[in-house]
């Protein structure tokens, strides 16, 4: 399940990188900058940026669940294996102690 929820997580946030770089900023555009013309006609019209906006919004919304999942399974994992070193010290003692008398 981790595992799984990692490698959602990694591809996430990848493909979310990459929509927010493809994207235009308010102010200066980098193909202005690099001596464009019309930005908006690489991705056609105006129809497809409100959809990259909406997807890259609900990937927005996948990352921000996988990472409270993450961190969730990553806590419940800790929680375990101090309960079992714990319960590792709890014995030694109890056989150091019954050793000893």
């Amino acid at each position: 399940m981790f595992k799984l929820l990692l490698i959602i997580h990694v591809v996430t946030a990848l493909i979310l990188i990459a929509l927010v770089l493809i994207q235009n900023g308010k102010g200066a555009d980098l193909s202005a900058t690099l001596g464009g013309g019309n930005a908006n006609t690489m991705l056609g019209n105006v129809g497809m940026v409100s959809f990259i906006v909406k997807f890259t919004a609900m990937l927005g919304a996948i990352f921000f669940i996988t990472s409270i999942g993450l961190g969730a399974l990553t806590a419940k994992q800790a929680k375990a294996r101090v309960q079992a070193l714990s319960a590792a010290k709890v014995t030694a003692q109890l056989a150091l102690h019954d050793k000893n008398a």
